[in-house]
């Protein structure tokens, strides 16, 4: 239901959102624009001045899309439904302030352990952690992305955004073979590789991310115990880097393993990433 207010410096009544179950408290913000329905969303800021604009980009919001109750902005269904995946700013007027607020459309909130392994289906998205995200549901995660060799037109390294928005990726089984003691084998096509994409069976370039590229940023990511066995460039975040990964966290429970056979054993193993280069 909206509910009938009469605005300060109009002689109009408007409906205004409801306010939204969640009130966000700091002036970062987010928004699901995958979801079928829109639905509102409110946010608390540092005045209870009635609002007279909302824009955002060239948005601009229309009377009854947005409200300010006792300092809690609720901005409607209808005005958020208009906006496109991205990093944006929303600018509020209330009395005599302006308040910037931090949106995050994200092409999706990750909340569950199959949306965090359907990254791979747009490497280029937005995505937001809408809560911790424990893999131990999937019997051993596919790594995010996709690398064949070095010239492969099919190679797709992942140039979205993760923010994880302070919340811990944990419990996951990036496993290339059974043991690395099996490396061998599967180097050598005598065992069975863990991996059902054919990027991953080398078992190169191999973490929760197999290449982060050059555009790709990740922050404000735990990781913990991320558990993950390759071939060679290995780590627990990414077997190989090129973009941007910052303010995030690898815990002393995560366990990276590696080897084959003489020539590569040992070739580019670290913590967190296996190698950091273009």
């Amino acid at each position: 239901a909206l509910a009938g207010v009469v605005l300060a410096g109009c002689n109009k009544t408007v409906a205004m959102p409801d306010q939204a179950e969640k009130v966000f408290q700091t002036t970062n913000i987010y928004y699901d624009t995958s979801v079928e329905k829109a639905y509102n969303i409110s946010v608390k800021i540092d005045s209870t001045d009635a609002v007279s604009a909302v824009t955002c980009g060239k948005i601009k919001a229309t009377d009854g899309q947005y409200g300010n109750r006792a300092g809690v902005l609720s901005l409607s269904a209808d005005f958020m439904k208009q906006i496109t995946a991205g990093e944006k700013t929303v600018k509020v007027t209330a009395g005599s302030k302006t308040i910037s607020l931090n949106l995050f459309a994200a092409s999706k909130v990750v909340t569950t352990a199959q949306e965090f392994q359907d990254i791979n289906k747009n490497l280029t998205g937005y995505y937001i952690l809408g809560n911790d995200i424990d893999l131990s549901s999937i019997a051993n995660f596919e790594p995010l992305g996709a690398y064949f060799t070095e010239t492969d037109t099919n190679n797709a390294y992942f140039h979205g955004i993760l923010e994880g928005n302070g919340y811990t990726v944990k419990n996951a089984k990036v496993y290339w073979s059974d043991t690395t003691a099996s490396n061998y084998g599967v180097y050598s096509g005598t065992g069975a590789v863990k991996f059902q994409s054919g990027a991953h069976k080398n078992g190169d370039n191999i973490g929760l991310f197999q290449v982060i590229g050059s555009s790709g940023i990740v922050r404000d990511v735990n990781f913990a115990n991320i558990n993950v066995r390759g071939r060679t460039i290995v780590g627990a975040i990414a077997g190989n880097v090129m973009g941007t990964v910052m303010n995030c966290t690898v815990d002393a429970t995560s366990k990276v393993e590696m080897g084959t056979h003489y020539y590569d054993d040992d070739c580019n193993m670290g913590g967190a990433f296996g190698i950091v280069a273009g």
